[in-house]
Parts: C-alpha cells; structure tokens; sequence
C-alpha cells in the first residue's frame, strides 16, 4: 500500500514537472511598441577626453564627423584595444514621439559616464581623476532622456580593466513605461524557474533530514539553491525590487562558482563506488571550494576585483566539464539507469553553460539564451531520479522488517541458550575474581624488588600457584642472562607470552603460559580463561618491564651518554659531598672549570659529529691525566668540571697547565684522518686560599675561566683581577 501510494506521488510530482517545463518552453513575452533600438551607426574613440572648466568633455564639442573616431556597428569591444582601459562611443538619438523616454541598456563593462549637449545626464560608478574606477556590478541601465533629445549626439565615456568593454547586450530607446514591463516580462519566466528551484531545494533539505545517511538529498539542496541563487542575482526584475547590484552580483557569482561543487560532489557520492577513476570528482569538487573561497575572501577585501574571477572560473569550468566528461564516458557501459539519467542531464546542462560562457565572451552574437531552463532541467531529472531512489528505499525498508523479524525468532532462541551458559559463566567470574585479587597481591611484591633478577625469582616461585585450578601450563625461560633472546616462544594460539622490555625497546620472553583445550570445555570458559590470562600475562610484563627500566635509569642517571663521565647531577651532589668533607677535616678542595675555545666554530667548520668526537677525546685527556681521587663531569655543551679533593691551588694550577699541553698535542681523529687540535681555557678556585667558602668555589672558578677568555684563551686563571 505504502509503495503503491508513493509511486503514485512520483508520477504526480513527474506530470506536473513537465506541464511545467512546456509551459515555460511556450511562453513567450509580449513585445512593447514604441521601442527603438540602437544597434547601428556607432563611432568609438581609444582613450579618455580632456574636459574645460565646466566640466564638460572636449571631445563631444567637436565636430561630429571628426576623423578621429571610428565607426563600429555596436559599441563594445573596438578593434586594437592594445590594453586600453578607456574608451568613448557616440551615436544620435532617434526621432520620435516620446512621452517619459528612456535609453535602456542592458549592461556596462565596467563603469560609464553619459553626457548629451556636453551634460553629464548619468553616471554609474565613480571615475576618479585618472579615468579609472572600480567594479560595481552588472546591472541593467534606465537613463531619463530630456526634453528635444531627437537628433542629437550622445556621449558614452567608459572605463573597463575586465576582458570585454563597451555596453553589452541591448540599447534601446523606449518608454519609461513600457520598459518596467519589458524587464518584468522578460524576467518573468527566470522568476518562475527561481521559484520551482527554491521549492526542489526546500523538499530536498526536508528529505535530507529524515535520510540523513544519504547525501543525495545534501547535494540535492545545494544544487537547487544554486542554480536559484544564480537566476534570481541574474534576474533584471530584481533591480526594481532592490536596487543593490552589487548584492545580486555576488549572489549570482557565489551561486555559479557553487554550481560544480554541487555536481561533481553529487557525481562523486552516487559514482565513486563504480570505478577509482570518479575518485578524482572528489578532487575536482575540493578545487572549486578552494576558488569559491578565494573569490569571496580576496573580492570583499577588494585585493581582486569580483568581475576578474569570472574568465578564471569559466576557463576552470570548462576544463572541469571536459574532465567529469572524460571520465564518465568511457565507463558508461557500466551505469545503471539511473546514472546514465544523470549523466545526459549533465551533458544537457553543460552544454547550456558552454552556449552562455560563448555569448558572454563573445563568441557568439549577443542573445537572451535561457541558461535557467538548462538548470531547470537538470533538477527536474535530478527530483525524477529522488523520487525514484525514495521508492526503491521504502521496498528496501518493507524487506528489512521483514528480515528483522526472523532475525528476533532467531535472536531469542540464542537468548534461551545464552541463559543455560550464564550459570557457568557466574561461577568463572567468582574465579576469576579470586584471582584477580591473587594476581594483585603478587604484583604489589613484585614491585617491592629491587633487581630484576630478584622480581624473576619470585614469579617463577609464585606463578604455578596463581594459575591453579585453572587448565593451563607455564613454561620458563632457562637462558642465565634473561635479556639474551631464547628459543621459548608461544606454541598455539591459546598461548601467552610474559615479556620484559628494556629502555631501548629490545624484549625477551621470561615465561609463557598455555591453556589446555578440551572438547569438554566450553568455548565461552575457553574465553573467559584466555582474556584472564592474557590481562595477566600484560599486567606482569609490564611490571617486570617497569622494574627493568627502573634499573637501568638507575645505572644512567650520573653518567653523560656521550662521553661516559658523571654529568652534572652527579657533580652537584659531589661537591656538596667534598665541601662537607673539607670544611670537617680542614683540607683544601680545588675546582677546575675548562671550557673548549672557539667550539662553535670547530662545529660549523667540521660538522656536529666531529664536534662529538672532540668532546670524546677532552674526556679521554681528563680520565688520564688528573688524579684517581680526582672526578671528571661534564657540566654542559663543551664545559668540563675536576673536584680535585685535598689538592692545593699550586696542585690544581700545574695539573691544568699540564692538561693544556696535552690536549693541544692531542689529535682529533674523524671518517680515519685528523682535523687538528682543540685548545682549552681553565678557570681555577681552591679553598681555603682563593675563596672564603665552598660553597664559593663554583662562582669562584667560572669567574677565572672568563678572565682566562677574555686574556686571549688558551691559558689557565686562578686570581680574579677586580
């Protein structure tokens, strides 16, 4: 009943679409009388006119007849343009009998001026003192002619940076009158066609909601929208409703640039599934919002004038058609109905287009081609093919609830069999519950060892025990050291690893455990069992992984990775360590801050590994030479720092001339060849000679080491020159 009533709508909706259509095709507007139209006798002239002190144009005081102007038939786009911005067209008014005359043009490219008996009669746009001006629509024009025009030259100063320039379209004289109802009647037909877009687009976004998951009806509405946007900003009757050309120039550009948006992203949705090459619509229809987006942004922040996107995007329009044509061609064999529907309604649609970019840059002889009715039809085949995917879907929801409701006969018989598992089910929880508890417990101890080896031990001591009743085996590693890899690996897909990973992401297997299948063990228990496991086989790696790592940063802690001396940490916590020692037992301490010169440099000449390389072979020097009591740290970049514990400054001063000496001798070797030698400065300070405290000694020694730079580098300083 639902699929006989909906098919009865579609072929309602479908009738009155096309007694729609004819009555559009078949009416045609009354011609008004008393109308001239001034499509002859026109002379043009490249440049713009100088004018007196009256601001009246010189040019239109000469003689009518001057040879300075050229005749043309129709007054846009002369000859020899050469990259002229500005141009003039004169021609004489026609006799007549005339109550409230008007000259009617149809459009400007860009702005215009219009002076009769050198008064300037109408203006649209503004020129400023060059004879240029900006980009202020196309609208049409209703210039009010004076008394005693007859006979008389008139007058057209233009300006235009737009690839066309002069009037476009049609010039007439005719009544005031008679032309409102001209442009009304003339418009009527886009008004109606407006209307039916707007009404397939508000039905299309009410589709939309109820069957949000298909973008038919998305694509649908911003195609409708559109194309009504477009016709109505195109629409001359709207200039009497509101006189804002610039408002529907928007409005009617913004809804063209949208239009293959629209179709490819509609091409796109119902295609791409049909072969990857309609992937690339997806492609196309992201490049058209990326020019819908710079032409509003750049156009309203007036960087680029809105008239100059239009040859851009028609040029980029066309290249779109050729490529959605390319490539739906050759795979038509491979469309169904309805998208071979959609497919001619494209090709019907475009070649509108390309008829109406050809008159509009003229390619073809200036006419009204109806592109709205080109639109017109495209949404009409696009709601034909709507309400036939509706249908299509209400039979595809009368067979869901058909299979939904053998799906509910099938649901509650497992429903019967799930509750005669769920006793078993309620028991394996209170195990594994118990467990969980027991897996909890020993975690806790894990995490009170200290070494790895000793969390192992007790693992292996406590994990039979954990897994017992359950029916599953534990095997363990039996390498000595744990971190070597093992030939221990997971026999059965019922079989988890315990791993244990270290800082730098190697792992070793200590044990597996592997559950024992029976048939007469269900496969609910069989699960049950394996994500138990399994939770415990991660939760104790990742514990013994944690007790490792807490190891080695233990190990890492004082100790620089590059050079293998203690860093600095280790070094604060030295020195206050020996300033307590030597303040108890009174015995000097000596510090040594030495710092690489002209390290940067070394760096940028030879590069930052072999600046590794020197700072590798500094420490090597300080390892040799200084003192066992003595310790090495490296401070930070290239500074290096020596606690020389009970050592006396003349102790610390000749050890660091010594050291000196040693590292200018000493080569740095990188890629097997020697690059040269490094020089150090050193800054010295010893307590209780140099300073008052210990805890001065630091300050103390980086002062001496600036004084050592700043007397030439290369030289030890313990005496601070205030």
């Amino acid at each position: 009943m639902a699929l006989t009533l909906n098919s009865r709508i579609g072929s309602l909706v479908s009738s009155c679409c096309f007694v729609f259509l004819i009555g559009i095709f078949c009416w045609i507007p009354n011609a008004t009388s008393a109308t001239i139209s001034l499509d002859s006798d026109w002379s043009y002239r490249w440049g713009d006119s100088p004018f007196d002190e009256q601001g009246s144009p010189l040019w239109s005081q000469e003689p009518f007849d001057s040879p300075e102007w050229q005749a043309i038939d129709f007054p846009s786009n002369p000859p020899e343009r050469k990259g002229q911005t500005n141009v003039w067209y004169k021609t004489s008014l026609p006799h007549g009998q005339w109550t409230d005359p008007v000259l009617y043009i149809y459009s400007v490219d860009l702005i215009v001026q219009v002076y009769l008996d050198g008064l300037k009669i109408y203006e649209f746009g503004e020129f400023d003192q060059e004879g240029r001006g900006a980009f202020a629509g196309w609208p049409w024009h209703s210039i009010s002619l004076p008394e005693g025009f007859e006979g008389k030259p008139i007058y057209f100063r233009i300006f235009s940076d737009y690839s066309d320039i002069g009037l476009w379209g049609e010039v007439k004289v005719m009544e005031k009158p008679d032309l409102i109802l001209f442009i009304l009647s003339s418009s009527l037909k886009d008004r109606l066609i407006f209307a039916f877009c707007v009404l397939i687009g508000i039905l299309a976004f009410i589709f939309s909601l109820f069957q949000s998951h298909n973008r038919t009806y998305s694509y649908l509405t911003l195609f409708s929208l559109a194309s009504a946007g477009m016709i109505i900003g195109e629409s001359q009757a709207t200039q009497l409703i509101y006189n804002a050309p610039m408002f529907w120039r928007y409005l009617a550009a913004m809804s063209y640039f949208t239009l293959p948006i629209a179709i490819s992203g509609l091409l796109y949705y119902w295609l791409a599934n049909t072969s990857p090459l309609f992937r690339m619509l997806r492609w196309i229809r992201n490049t058209h919002i990326v020019f819908l987006v710079l032409a509003l942004v750049l156009s309203l922040t007036e960087i680029v004038r809105l008239s100059h996107f239009y040859p851009a995007f028609d040029a980029l329009f066309v290249v779109t058609l050729i490529s959605m044509l390319v490539l739906i061609v050759p795979q038509h064999t491979k469309l169904d109905t309805t998208q071979t529907l959609i497919v001619c309604a494209y090709a019907v649609y475009s070649a509108f287009l390309l008829i109406d970019m050809a008159v509009a840059h003229g390619f073809i002889a200036w006419w009204r081609f109806p592109v709205s009715v080109g639109a017109l039809l495209f949404s009409m085949t696009l709601v034909v093919i709507s309400i036939l995917h509706f249908n299509q879907t209400q039979k595809a929801l009368v067979e869901l609830t058909l299979s939904l409701e053998q799906k509910v006969i099938e649901r509650t018989e497992k429903i019967q069999r799930y509750a005669l598992r769920e006793k078993e089910r309620a028991r394996l929880l209170a195990l594994e519950n118990k467990k969980m508890r027991a897996l909890e417990q020993l975690v806790e101890q894990l995490h009170k060892c200290t070494e790895l080896q000793e969390a192992l031990q007790l693992l292996f001591k406590r994990l039979p025990a954990l897994l017992k009743p359950l029916p599953a085996t534990v095997r363990f590693n039996s390498v000595r050291d744990r971190m070597l890899p093992s030939a221990l690996t997971p026999q059965s897909i019922l079989s988890f690893s315990i791993k244990v990973d270290d800082a730098t992401d190697k792992s070793y297997v200590c044990a597996v455990i592997e559950i024992e299948e029976s048939p007469l063990v269900h496969d609910d228990t069989i699960n049950a069992i394996s994500l138990f496991i399994s939770r415990a086989a991660d939760r104790l790696g990742i514990t013994l992984s944690s007790i490792k790592l807490q190891e080695e940063l233990q190990q890492l802690s004082y100790e620089d990775a590059l050079t293998g001396l203690k860093n600095r940490r280790f070094f604060d916590e030295l020195l206050k360590r020996e300033s307590m020692i030597a303040l108890r037992q009174g015995t000097p301490l000596s510090v040594l801050i030495c710092d690489i010169d002209h390290f940067k440099q070394f760096n940028d000449r030879f590069g930052h590994e072999a600046g590794d390389m020197a700072l590798k072979s500094l420490a090597d020097c300080l390892l040799t030479h200084f003192r066992e009591t003595d310790i090495s740290c490296r401070y930070g970049g290239e500074e290096f720092v020596v606690v020389m514990p009970a050592a006396s400054r003349e102790d610390a001063v000749r050890r660091a001339k010594q050291l000196i000496l040693d590292v200018e001798k000493t080569p740095i070797e990188y890629l097997g060849q020697s690059i040269g030698t490094i020089t150090l400065s050193i800054g010295i300070a010893t307590w209780p000679e140099t300073v008052d405290s210990p805890s001065q000694l630091l300050k103390q020694a980086d002062t001496a080491l600036y004084q050592a730079k700043q007397k030439g580098r290369n030289r030890v300083e313990h005496e601070i020159c205030l």
